[in-house]
């Protein structure tokens, strides 16, 4: 596994907008990117604090259609290009897949995946997703990989056109193993001696 430190990660897609003649907040960049676009009339923005409904407003004030330069419009292209590189999976969270008809969390085995590569913790990756997957914190059933039975549903309905077969299976293999069942039980114990 080729992965790199999330310091080293945060530092690499920093550089790139240190090289913008304007400063701007990530939140600012991918609002002005989105706004850049003459087709888009609305923008559903995720908010959960004031300051950010106050940062969205101004920015809907003052950004406006072909307002980024080309070279602005380069410099995220470039931004996107280096998150990609860290991402082996370019599932978008969209949960058009689901409902799986084997219970298998699709979304979140992707994202454990992806932070599996992106901070290079594979420990901390595998224990993540044992009691994501395993859903000791909720519950609902599990919803582990290698509960797929390739039935394809989920490709069928992928806006993102996915082998999500094959990728499921890539997770199984780097997250699963046949400690999986071990680890979820460690886990279970400890929580138990903390309360």
């Amino acid at each position: 596994m080729e992965a790199i430190s999330p310091v080293q990660y945060h530092l690499e897609v920093q550089e790139i907008w240190n090289e913008a003649a304007v400063k701007r907040t990530a939140a600012e960049w991918a609002l002005r990117w989105i706004w850049n676009h003459p087709e888009v009339t609305v923008i559903l923005s995720g908010m959960n604090q004031e300051s950010h409904i106050e940062e969205n407003l101004i920015l809907a004030d003052k950004t406006y259609p072909n307002s980024l330069t080309e070279a602005e419009i380069q410099l995220v292209s470039r931004v996107e290009q280096k998150y990609r590189q860290f991402r082996k999976i370019s599932c978008t969270s969209c949960r058009y897949c689901m409902p799986c008809p084997s219970k298998v969390s699709i979304s979140e085995c992707f994202e454990t995946y992806n932070n599996l590569y992106m901070l290079g913790n594979v420990d901390m990756a595998k224990f993540t997703y044992a009691v994501w997957m395993s859903r000791m914190l909720s519950d609902t059933e599990p919803g582990f990989a290698s509960q797929c039975i390739k039935c394809g549903e989920c490709m069928e309905k992928c806006p993102q056109n996915l082998k999500i077969l094959d990728l499921l299976e890539a997770v199984v293999e780097e997250l699963e193993g046949p400690e999986l069942q071990q680890r979820v039980t460690m886990i279970k114990q400890q929580m138990h001696k903390k309360l």
